[in-house]
């Protein structure tokens, strides 16, 4: 662990590289606010614009790079941690970047040159963006022998929005989308699953809430009638640092488990009797095929490539009839044909465990999702983007009056991570929030808990002993 300083502010950098042989966790999460009605209808409010990051490693320490751990742990007082993102650290020169952050850190094989935002990459043997936070938790250690030390760390993600860690530009296309029955161009889920871990293809759910009732054999059940929803679990590999992070785009743009998407499912109807070709509206299979019962959406894909969505007008035992013609030829030999919903994320993290494959990376990762069945078409009364489905982030807007005797100072804050510039004022970012709002008729009663983020320089500073008292309104 080394001493460095980031823009005027003292940070200690983690440079102990993580074992080949285990793997290297990354979890990124996207808060988000949901509403859910008594009839299954709800909406999803994300509560930021960028992923905050994680990762979990093990690195092995010989010799005195255990002791120099140890001794600037002792030296440390509760200075940032900062370390390289590991599955996206590239070869200078050889690979390309799959990553970015706003920080970068480069240096020399053995450490023996190192620099945070370099000018120019020349003479550096690797670079990686920067995670920029604390630890979880203190690093977890054992000694193997007398000069071997494993050190597990956590790493969380907390900074600002300007050194944040995203995926590169341009690593994943425009979404190729789908109309739903309501004529909503939903995105498709552009991977597919791979079966060394079986996919959980999931039956009809509903809410319903059971309550024990005394010590009686019977609970007390209310249910509202609603549309039965499917779930749906699968494991996916991605074979490159590109692939992995063209999933955290993906999970980026979606919101997390905000936006709704097309999702093939996993169980085939049966196999295609011939190849079916652009503009096909029938597709005939060999023998008689699964029925499709209130499903109205199928899929068809390939091994790499995109699935495309179809709707269904009608089937019989051997066809499927779809309402509009296919947009590409599907060829019989090696195309599956499955159910399709459309459905959103139900995981509150997207986790990828990062393996070494050679040079490179490899990574896994497990998603779930439910469908979202009142979204084909919404409802009487629902809105797509106001009542129902993905909403807006919120953004706060905090301005603080201080009175210094008939003289006033202002603060504008907003909890938009960029800030921003709005009725002529700059507002700065700081995390700040309230809650226990409470309204009446008198409005002097009116009042509210405000909390924010110590800086230095900010109003709370006035209400500290032995500093000038100012009123705030």
């Amino acid at each position: 662990m080394i001493a460095v300083t980031i823009n005027g502010q003292a940070c200690w950098l983690l440079t102990e590289a993580p074992n080949t042989d285990t793997v290297v966790r990354i979890g990124a999460q996207m808060p988000i606010d949901i509403q859910r009605a008594l009839a299954g209808h709800s909406s999803r409010r994300p509560q930021r614009i960028s992923l905050l990051y994680s990762m979990q490693w093990s690195a092995g320490m010989k010799g005195t790079a255990f002791t120099t751990l140890r001794n600037a742990t002792l030296t440390a007082q509760d200075e940032p941690i900062v370390a390289p993102f590991w599955p996206g650290a590239i070869r200078v020169g050889i690979d390309t970047a799959a990553f970015t952050g706003g920080l970068t850190l480069a240096w020399t094989r053995g450490w023996g040159a190192y620099a945070v935002n370099p000018g120019s990459l020349s003479g550096y043997d690797f670079c990686a963006p920067l995670l920029f936070g604390y630890l979880k938790q203190p690093p977890k250690t054992a000694a193997h022998n007398d000069d071997l030390v494993i050190g597990d760390f956590s790493l969380d993600e907390d900074s600002v929005a300007g050194y944040a860690l995203a995926p590169a530009a341009g690593v994943l296309p425009a979404d190729s989308t789908f109309n739903t029955a309501g004529g909503w161009a939903a995105p498709i889920f552009p991977f597919l699953p791979e079966w060394s871990t079986p996919p959980s293809p999931g039956l009809g759910v509903a809410d319903v809430d059971r309550q024990q009732v005394g010590t009686g054999r019977q609970r007390s059940s209310t249910f509202y009638p609603q549309q039965r929803e499917q779930l749906f679990e699968a494991s996916f590999k991605l074979r490159t640092p590109a692939e992995a992070a063209k999933l955290f785009a993906w999970w980026t743009r979606r919101a997390g488990a905000s936006d709704p998407h097309w999702v093939a499912g996993s169980q085939k109807l049966g196999f295609l009797s011939a190849d079916a070709v652009s503009g096909a509206t029938v597709l005939n299979f060999t023998g008689a095929i699964a029925p499709l019962g209130p499903i109205s959406y199928i899929a068809l894909f390939a091994p790499d490539r995109s699935p495309e969505m179809a709707r269904v007008a009608s089937s019989t035992s051997t066809s499927v009839t779809l309402v509009a013609g296919l947009a590409n030829t599907w060829p019989a030999l090696c195309t599956t044909v499955a159910p399709a919903m459309l459905a959103r994320h139900t995981d509150v993290e997207l986790v990828l465990n990062f393996r070494r494959a050679n040079d490179s990376w490899i990574a896994a990762a497990t998603l779930a999702w439910r469908e979202v069945a009142p979204e084909y078409a919404p409802p009487a009364g629902e809105t797509r983007g106001t009542t129902l489905g993905r909403l807006t982030t919120p953004a706060w807007f905090y301005r603080i009056d201080l009175d210094y005797a008939g003289a006033i100072e202002s603060t504008y804050l907003t909890d938009w991570e960029s800030g921003a510039t709005v009725g002529g004022h700059d507002w700065a970012y700081n995390p700040c929030g309230f809650d226990k709002l409470i309204a009446s008729t008198d409005l002097g009663d009116d009042n509210c808990t405000f909390k924010l983020r110590w800086f230095a320089g900010c109003p709370w500073e006035n209400w500290l002993p032995g500093n000038l008292a100012a009123v705030g309104y």
